[in-house]
């Protein structure tokens, strides 16, 4: 599967950072680590806004060497790495200022992923409407299988905060109240 995503769901490169993203930059150069970076879309906005730079740890952490190979042959000087996001000791701890992940932000998506609809985007993305809908949207999972998936891992208050937030944030940004979704 990966071998199929990596051929036909090559990722734009970004020419303007996501909203969401630059609106909790601190100035830069930071030490930073996009976590399932594919192809490194955010890099060339993030050195143009002067987030990143030769000369500070910049880390691009991916499964795919193939996609990592692009990022190292577009930005050599940012260190790649193939790993799982939840372990990378090359990373040390504390080594970082600014942790963002454009995995998470292209599975957050309304619409379906257009590269590769059985890609992992697209697989995420759909897990995720399972959850945030707590299995009415189920995409031919079985009930059983949700309902054992959400005993197993119960949400701990996170859909109840979730509402809350949506609520408040609606109040003042009517036409914006899920920040972040992307069409």
């Amino acid at each position: 599967m990966a071998e199929k995503y990596t051929e036909t769901a090559l990722h734009f490169e970004a020419t303007k950072l996501p909203r969401l993203l630059e609106r909790h930059l601190p100035p830069g150069p930071l030490t930073l680590a996009d976590l399932g970076c594919g192809d490194g879309p955010l890099f060339r906005a993030l050195v143009e806004g002067g987030y990143i730079a030769p000369g500070r740890s910049v880390y691009a952490v991916d499964l795919d060497p193939a996609r990592l190979a692009r990022v190292s042959a577009r930005f050599p000087w940012i260190e790649t790495l193939a790993a799982p996001a939840d372990s990378v000791p090359a990373i040390g701890d504390h080594a970082l200022e600014l942790v963002c992940s454009t995995m998470v932000l292209e599975h957050h998506k309304l619409s379906p992923h257009r590269g590769d609809p059985e890609g992992l985007a697209e697989r995420f993305r759909r897990a995720d409407w399972v959850d945030v809908t707590r299995g009415l949207l189920a995409f031919g999972l079985s009930r059983s299988f949700l309902r054992e998936v959400f005993s197993t891992w119960p949400n701990a208050g996170f859909h109840k905060r979730l509402v809350q937030l949506e609520l408040t944030r609606l109040r003042t940004h009517p036409l914006s109240p899920l920040p972040m979704l992307k069409l």
